[in-house]
């Protein structure tokens, strides 16, 4: 028999605000399996766990299972600028552009008995490109570079197991074992290098809300700090019982731990507040999104806390505008709430586009008559609702100049070295408009 989804309501679409003392709702999960890892990314929540289980829902409360292509425990999942990664046993690491297919990537050094514990996607500043890095058992590091390339390789440095990592400017903090420790990049730490590292005690999970980032371990250890600057401190006496998983969800830290145990703090340098729990099932992850927040643990079990999911069709997230050129791609994506199932229409300029029945609309070649306002439709057995007209702006393909060394330039471009000096005649460059709109460009020199 399958698990139920134990649901909590936290505030409404209507704007009345309901407390965190208001009852659980329960619903059917459609697993047996552990999950162990959630993440919200694209509109779409995608929770991983053992034996390769992979299930998404854009609510928190319908969920479809995905086929991951492995029978190996997936242990953490994250989004990140253009796709879903998840990770687990074995070294695996499956990537999905929109959580629904999903493909095995290559990570270089592999090894069967790599686990890889906990994923994180890093945007860093400067312009040197975004990155994942993930961490897993006796000091393993794997992680994908800007140019897409995965390694990975054992940290002398931290040979325990290690737990979760969040990237935080231009600093790295990963957890573990035996406690936390920080360095100055991702960079720098690849080439081997520790900052600073804090004996903590065992630590499970950390996050990062408005102002505090956040870790939380086993014995209801809680660590804190300000965004932004280095020194941590425990919290006496904040939580009790192991704690595995901790997010920021509409201002308020919530942690998630053994025994469907499930903590709360505003102030999360204060004592913590335990929420009344309809499970004992332990619960291994927590993620959110704007306006709900879901954890997952044994035995398929999945809470929700957010906007409720019965009623006539909602947007959340409508889709936002867009622009590209032609011969390029370009997607919109709705969120959507209401009384499963829930059906999606997309329209452009107010004309139904044959075949968009998703809540996901993909255009992978632009043509110019492609731009226009784009909307969707979303129905169930109660009612419909339209969504805000995003506009999509088509612009041309990028002229592209193409160099050819048979073509000679302008002799009147060239530019000759001073009188009586030892330079040599400098490479000069000679442009030919050519008549598609194309531009030839040829060297001398």
């Amino acid at each position: 028999m399958f698990r139920v989804v134990v649901a909590f309501v936290l505030s409404c679409a209507a704007g009345v605000r309901v407390t965190a003392q208001d009852p659980w709702q329960l619903q059917a999960s459609g697993t047996n399996s552990t999950l162990r890892g959630v993440a919200h990314g694209l509109g779409e929540f995608v929770a991983v766990g053992d034996g390769g289980t992979i299930l998404t829902s854009p609510d928190g409360v319908v969920w479809t299972k995905r086929q991951s292509g492995t029978v190996k425990s997936l242990r953490a999942v994250v989004w990140g600028s253009d796709s879903y990664i998840a990770v687990g046993d074995g070294g695996t690491v499956l990537q999905s552009p929109d959580g629904v297919t999903w493909f095995l990537v290559s990570v270089q050094n592999a090894a069967a008995d790599w686990r890889i514990n906990a994923v994180s996607f890093w945007r860093r500043s400067g312009g040197f490109g975004d990155m994942f890095f993930a961490v897993g058992e006796d000091g393993l590091v794997v992680y994908r570079t800007s140019s897409g390339v995965w390694t990975g390789k054992k940290e002398p440095a931290a040979r325990w197991p290690l737990r979760g990592v969040l990237a935080e400017g231009d600093h790295t903090y990963v957890i573990g074992q035996q406690g936390l420790f920080r360095i100055g990049s991702v960079l720098y730490y690849l080439d081997g290098g520790v900052r600073e590292s804090l004996r903590t005690g065992e630590l499970e999970a950390i996050t990062q809300g408005a102002d505090r980032t956040v870790a939380v371990g086993r014995s209801g250890s809680v660590w804190i700090k300000n965004t932004g600057f280095f020194a941590w401190s425990q919290v006496v006496n904040a939580a009790s019982g192991d704690l595995f998983g901790v997010t920021f969800f509409d201002g308020v830290y919530v942690a998630v731990g053994a025994s469907g145990a499930l903590w709360s703090a505003r102030d999360p340098g204060g004592r913590w507040s335990l929420l009344p729990a309809v499970t004992t099932e332990n619960l291994h992850a927590v993620a959110a999104s704007a306006n709900t927040a879901v954890a997952v643990g044994e035995r398929g079990t999945v809470l929700r806390v957010g906007l409720p999911a019965n009623g006539a069709p909602v947007v959340l997230e409508p889709p936002a505008a867009a622009s590209s050129s032609v011969d390029g791609v370009a997607g919109f994506a709705v969120k959507a709430g209401g009384a499963p199932p829930l059906r999606y229409e997309w329209l452009r300029d107010g004309q139904i586009i044959a075949d968009a029945t998703s809540r996901v609309l993909v255009i992978p070649v632009l043509v110019g008559t492609d731009a226009g306002r784009y909307s969707v439709r979303v129905t169930n057995g109660i009612g419909s609702v339209t969504s805000p007209a995003a506009q999509l702006n088509v612009g041309p393909a990028p002229t592209v100049p193409i160099v050819d060394a048979r073509f000679r330039a302008d002799p009147r471009l060239d530019v000759e070295p001073p009188a009586g000096s030892n330079q040599s005649r400098e490479a000069t460059t000679g442009i030919l408009p050519l008549p598609d709109g194309r531009v030839l460009v040829g060297l001398s020199g």
